[in-house]
């Protein structure tokens, strides 16, 4: 087993997603953050993904360190990008990130390991009424993986080439 604290591998993998986020997002020309592969079947550009990625980041340390339900359209609307270039964008999650990295680095993996209520709006997504917050900030780092996946899907369909 690694010697590594609960928090440290936390602290690395949400990084690690990052550092390949930002790779990604910093080779785009500004006006391809409004770019989606098919228009009029609900998909998101990539502003929007980036949007969403923040906003969950919010939404999910926000419930940890509150206790509390953030209003999701409130969290999204904070994070609009609206004419911002990519590495505006990555400012933005910057930012927000730092808050994560205070939380992690404030507390003990004990802490980590300990149940918090969720609201029941959230059950759903856990299967429990309570969750570690290990757990949530797993969610976010999962979540913000899953939209570099689509990311780069995007750009493939760009041109971009495919990362041997």
């Amino acid at each position: 087993m690694s010697n590594r604290t609960l928090k440290s591998r936390l602290l690395f993998d949400i990084g690690d997603i990052r550092k390949e986020l930002t790779k990604e997002v910093q080779e785009l020309k500004p006006e391809e953050l409004d770019y989606v592969p098919r228009e009029g079947v609900n998909m998101k550009s990539i502003r929007a993904i980036l949007e969403e990625i923040g906003a969950m980041e919010a939404v999910t340390v926000h419930m940890i360190t509150d206790g509390k339900e953030l209003d999701w359209g409130e969290a999204l609307s904070t994070m609009a990008m609206a004419e911002v270039d990519p590495s505006g964008a990555l400012r933005t999650l910057a930012s927000l990130r730092a808050t994560t990295e205070r939380y992690l680095e404030s507390t003990t993996d004990d802490a980590l390991r300990t149940p918090i209520a969720l609201p029941e709006s959230w059950h759903q997504y856990f299967s429990s009424p309570v969750v570690e917050p290990e757990e949530l900030i797993r969610w976010v780092g999962k979540h913000e993986y899953y939209h570099l996946g689509q990311i780069i899907t995007y750009k493939w369909i760009l041109g971009y080439p495919i990362a041997p």
